[in-house]
């Protein structure tokens, strides 16, 4: 025991002189460290002083490029004593390069370079967050005609709707660009915004998807603004109820709009037939055009009173005076009850192909959608309900909404998106300031190439190396 301790002991003392050199060694640095301060501080009131003489040869600099361009047959002249002076200066004096990698070493030196790179980098990423708005809504401009004030208002509630929505402020602008582009109201496009983004973050549905359709169907339908939620809800509810996804429901939507406005078809009942016909896979191209071609051709059997409306109103269950007047009420209603009574003719001992064909409904594509309607018995029916509530309760599109936007990724989302908001603020702020500095120097690097030019046109293509160096180093260090 010990000859343990007297080990111990030993290694302690060892462990103590080393300890003891360390802390001389640091002593000895810290007064290093202390000197070097002292020595940059120095040098830093003499750069200050040098700075000065840099900043009278760049007036000298702006006095002799005036007297350059009022005076062409002075222009060797003026130049050659210019450069004789700078380059004389150059020989006492440092370029402003080395100044500022003078108070660069400063700030190592006193501690300050971490606080200010992080300023630094704070600061760009703020400009880099306003640059990244202002061209997104330059976009907005281009398409949406509207005043100063208008256009701030606009701005500033897409900046509101990414703070509620998952989606950056760029995707919100490229969704108003495409509303202003598509003929949208400049008074209806953030209402129009918040649907499509709604859709695109509770759909298969992308942004442009959604934005691209709603507003044609719109423009085609005339929905109003205050319907823009009430046709996402619709299609939404549609979407959860049926064999079929939304991207494909609005595809079809689309395609009947144009017959369906002239029958005076709601959205409502427009989304519903458009669910009924993908859900018996028909395919939109295929499926638009056969439905639109019924619909036409009952229009045109009842507004001129052809025999035909006989046929249709016999298949239906009704009188002919009965089917035209159903038509003239609501046409959808009365063509899904034609729908419907093809559909109980099998059980009535009767074909309905064979009817069609009576009918002089033969064209494949048509026929075809006509029958597949008819084997899902009920099914128009009841996709013509579910939309027609849909349309009324005017919830589903908020209720799947505040769903996903409960997830955790929604949630860090929008946080991003309340930073990056206020980035764009504090960009805004510093780019307005910039924004002055931009313009004189690009006038200083504007005369410093003048300059450069006329030097080699007036001495056969010989620049003053170290005069016109000098310059350079200044401006781009600047």
């Amino acid at each position: 025991a010990y000859d343990n301790a007297e080990n111990k002991t030993a290694a302690l003392k060892r462990a103590m002189n080393e300890a003891t050199k360390e802390f001389n060694d640091n002593q000895k640095a810290l007064n290093y460290a202390r000197d070097a301060a002292n020595d940059y501080q120095r040098q830093l009131t003499e750069a200050e002083g040098k700075v000065d003489v840099l900043g009278e040869e760049i007036r000298k600099t702006n006095g002799y490029l005036q007297e350059a361009a009022t005076s062409a047959d002075g222009t060797a002249t003026s130049i050659d004593r210019y450069g004789k002076e700078a380059g004389d200066a150059a020989g006492g004096t440092i370029g402003f390069s080395d100044a500022v990698d003078m108070l660069s070493h400063v700030l190592v030196a006193s501690g300050v370079a971490k606080g200010v790179e992080k300023l630094k980098d704070i600061m760009v990423d703020c400009a880099k967050a306003s640059i990244e708005f202002e061209s997104a809504f330059a976009g907005v401009e281009k398409t949406v005609d509207g005043t100063d004030e208008e256009l701030e208002i606009l701005s500033d509630g897409i900046k509101n709707l990414a703070t509620v929505i998952p989606l950056t402020t760029t995707e919100l602008a490229k969704i108003a660009e495409t509303a202003g582009q598509l003929g949208i109201a400049k008074e209806d496009i953030l209402t129009f915004t918040e649907v499509v983004a709604n859709l695109a973050a509770t759909t298969d549905l992308s942004a442009e998807e959604a934005a691209v359709s709603l507003a044609r169907i719109a423009n085609i339908t005339g929905l109003m603004t205050h319907e823009y939620s009430n046709f996402g809800s619709t299609l939404v509810d549609l979407g959860n109820n049926s064999a079929a996804f939304e991207s494909e429901i609005l595809e079809m939507t689309n395609r009947l709009a144009g017959t369906g406005s002239i029958v005076e078809a709601t959205n409502a009942q427009l989304l519903g037939i458009a669910t009924t016909l993908v859900s018996v896979g028909i395919e939109a191209e295929a499926g638009g055009t056969a439905f639109s071609t019924l619909l036409s051709n009952i229009e045109l059997a009842v507004q001129t009173g052809s025999q035909k409306v006989q046929q249709y109103a016999q298949v239906a269950g009704m009188s002919a005076k009965e089917f035209s007047d159903a038509w003239r009420n609501d046409a959808i209603g009365a063509v899904a009850a034609f729908i419907e009574g093809l559909g109980d003719l099998d059980s009535q001992g009767e074909s309905a192909i064979v009817v069609l064909n009576d009918m002089g409904i033969t064209e494949k594509r048509l026929r075809d959608s006509v029958l597949k309607l008819t084997e899902a018995e009920g099914l128009l029916t009841e996709n013509l309900k579910i939309a027609n509530e849909a349309w009324s309760e005017n919830n589903a599109l908020t209720e799947e909404a505040e769903k996903r936007y409960e997830t955790t990724e929604s949630k860090i989302t929008l946080a991003k998106t309340a930073i990056n908001n206020l980035k764009i603020t504090i960009g805004d702020e510093l780019l307005e300031q910039f924004d002055g500095f931009i313009g004189k120097f690009t006038d200083l690097v504007t005369e410093c190439h003048l300059h450069y030019t006329l030097s080699n046109a007036a001495v056969g293509n010989r620049p003053y190396g170290k005069s016109v160096s000098s310059l350079n180093s200044a401006v781009f260090a600047a």
